[in-house]
């Protein structure tokens, strides 16, 4: 069964492809608006709508990072350390 942080990583994975396609697919429009001479359409919606779900394709990268932290503070936690096998060994050995 899916720890909590794995079920939140699968959420996030998923929020980042779709933010992705989004800012495609505005990216698309705002480049098919563009003059004559080639400059963007810097006065439009659509321009203010793909600069937000460029944020939000960021927010979530920032997101992903702090999960992996969480993840890897997990595993390492839960991993045995070696040091204390060594030192069980040696008791071992005096008795």
């Amino acid at each position: 069964m899916p720890t909590l942080i794995e079920k939140h990583l699968a959420y996030v994975d998923n929020a980042v492809v779709q933010s992705q396609k989004r800012q495609a697919k505005l990216w698309k429009s705002v480049t098919a608006r563009r003059s004559k001479d080639g400059t963007l359409p810097l006065t439009e919606m659509i321009l203010d709508e793909y600069i937000q779900a460029a944020r939000m394709t960021a927010s979530l990268m920032i997101d992903i990072e702090m999960v992996r932290e969480e993840l890897l503070a997990e595993r390492a936690a839960a991993a045995p350390k070696r040091g204390a096998r060594k030192k069980k060994a040696a008791a071992r050995k005096k008795r």
